[in-house]
């Protein structure tokens, strides 16, 4: 278990900064929609929880997230599901058809006197197709808290890990409820599995580490 939590430190990075959210919905008549669910468990407290995305081989374009605000004053994004094991949402939006990627992510801390972000060092891809008039389902994706050391011993917040799940039923249950008035279309299911995704970072739910339990 060491060696786990001594992996996930190497390549988890710390920076500021975070990435721009997707705030206006592509419009035009080939628009495909996407869902995905974004949550924590109920002792992993964060500012923001995002999943960037690109346009497959546009690595040098514009990035976009899928963005779960578990505690932001600032944020009028309210929970989908809010239990005594879980929080978060299911987010739903418009976007031009064609190949995407969630390609890293990015654990925001901001404690008033401490900011920081955690995401993998390196990139990973989850590939994900957005066709005209239909809805493509990305899965769940719930973070459980990683914690390390300080100089004093004490531990601290470490970023989390992302327990993967294909929740289909249950998060379009919910984002049909929270817009009634969609109309979703053919419905694609895209969700990953920890192991399509080879990076430490994503796990089954019997794959996370003591240390955030």
């Amino acid at each position: 278990m060491k060696k786990i939590l001594a992996i996930l430190a190497v390549i988890m990075i710390s920076a500021c900064g975070s990435m721009p959210e997707v705030r206006n919905e592509y419009q035009g008549a080939d628009a495909g929609r996407i869902a995905i669910g974004i949550g924590a468990t109920a002792n992993t407290h964060y500012s923001s929880y995002s999943l960037q995305f690109r346009k497959v081989g546009d690595k040098e374009g514009e990035s976009n997230r899928f963005v779960y605000f578990q505690h932001n004053e600032f944020s009028a994004q309210k929970r989908d599901y809010n239990s005594k094991e879980e929080n978060g949402v299911v987010q739903s939006f418009l976007l031009p058809p064609g190949d995407y990627e969630i390609y890293n992510f990015d654990v925001f801390l901001n404690s008033g006197t401490v900011q920081k972000n955690f995401g993998s060092r390196n990139d990973f891809s989850i590939p994900f197709r957005v066709r005209p008039n239909e809805t493509t389902y990305l899965g769940n994706y719930q973070a459980n808290l990683t914690v390390g050391k300080n100089l004093f011993g004490m531990s601290i917040p470490a970023g989390a890990v992302f327990v993967v799940t294909d929740r289909e039923m249950a998060d379009l249950a919910l984002v049909k409820k929270r817009l009634p008035n969609v109309s979703f279309g053919t419905i694609s299911n895209a969700a990953p599995t920890a192991k399509s995704i080879a990076n430490p970072f994503f796990v089954e739910a019997n794959e996370i580490p003591v240390a955030a339990k």
